[in-house]
């Protein structure tokens, strides 16, 4: 209760600075309006091929557990999670995601959650070694923050099968994480997959990202672009809040400034990426949503109707 609380708070407090932003620099933010429309289909296609890459993660972990599912269902939830992820903080998509699994193909819903967050683990390892590849010549907080959380992540997939052995943590998640990677370190296929779908994700996010940035004619370092791709997604990752906002905005003005980029500059390429996902998000779930909705209809009502002939 605490935690979605502070989540909330966290969230006001980040829309109540954006909104005194805007209207205090409402001006400058006319300038989205002259964004050419090659700028807009390339971020466009770029959004769709990151989709593309969530919904491959999700097809990668239902094979590893030999679930019958096609790459486009996969593909449905994970747009239809991503609308779920603007409104609620806190692993409210995933929630969605793990009853969905659980009802449709009987899966145990501990068991997603926990594979999610081994994916997300190496994920976030590999992001964190982007990063501290691209900020270790600037040093500094970024260079820290980078190679400790590279660190963490690394030792966790390295060592985490013997935290239960140590009985030093008390977390029945925690432990839960712990138990799926003893499995899922077997599987090096899987394994692997993850690591290479996690490296195209981040290419094309990084370029993503730089595009935002030239679509206003701001000269950035393709580095930059990486830089700011590998923080935002680790941020993002942990969901403290509906769809990160506030936190991306916030790392786009700090890392760009770290590359000589001005604020209203790496504001109008935040604000601009933050359009076009949402855009994208609400098109892509609302074609989805629907067969999402009719296909556990169906199932809830098959699942009564077996319950009620053994009833009988």
């Amino acid at each position: 209760m605490l935690k979605k609380l502070l989540s909330v708070l966290f969230f006001a407090v980040i829309a109540a600075a954006g909104a005194i932003y805007y209207f205090t620099h409402r001006e400058n933010f006319y300038l989205i309006t002259s964004v050419s429309i090659s700028a807009l289909i390339a971020i466009s296609a770029l959004f769709i091929v990151t989709s593309l890459c969530f919904g491959l993660q999700l097809k990668i972990i239902m094979n590893h557990y030999n679930l019958d599912i096609r790459f486009l269902e996969c593909y449905g939830l994970s747009r239809t999670s991503s609308f779920i992820n603007l409104l609620m903080p806190f692993g409210g998509a995933m929630s969605f995601k793990a009853i969905y699994l659980k009802k449709i193909l009987k899966m145990r819903y501990s068991s997603f959650i926990a594979s999610m967050a081994i994916a997300n683990i190496i994920k976030i390892m590999i992001f964190a070694l982007a990063a501290v590849i691209l900020v270790m010549p600037l040093g500094g907080v970024l260079s820290a923050v980078s190679i400790t959380t590279f660190s963490a992540s690394l030792l966790f997939l390295l060592l985490g099968h013997k935290l239960k052995k140590l009985d030093i943590t008390s977390s029945g998640h925690v432990r839960k994480i712990i138990d799926e990677w003893q499995l899922f370190k077997e599987d090096r296929s899987t394994i692997a997959n993850l690591i290479y779908l996690s490296l195209v994700f981040f290419a094309v996010t990084s370029l993503s990202i730089y595009v935002s940035f030239r679509a206003f004619s701001v000269d950035i370092p393709l580095r930059a672009g990486g830089t700011i791709a590998a923080f935002t997604t680790i941020t993002g990752l942990l969901n403290l809040v509906p769809g990160n906002l506030g936190i991306r905005e916030a790392l786009f003005i700090i890392i760009s400034r770290s590359y000589g980029i001005e604020i209203n500059e790496s504001a109008h390429a935040a604000a601009l990426g933050r359009l076009v996902q949402i855009i994208w998000t609400f098109i892509l779930a609302s074609s989805f949503r629907y067969n999402f909705s009719r296909k556990t209809a169906d199932t809830l009502t098959r699942a009564s109707q077996r319950k009620g002939l053994s009833e009988d």
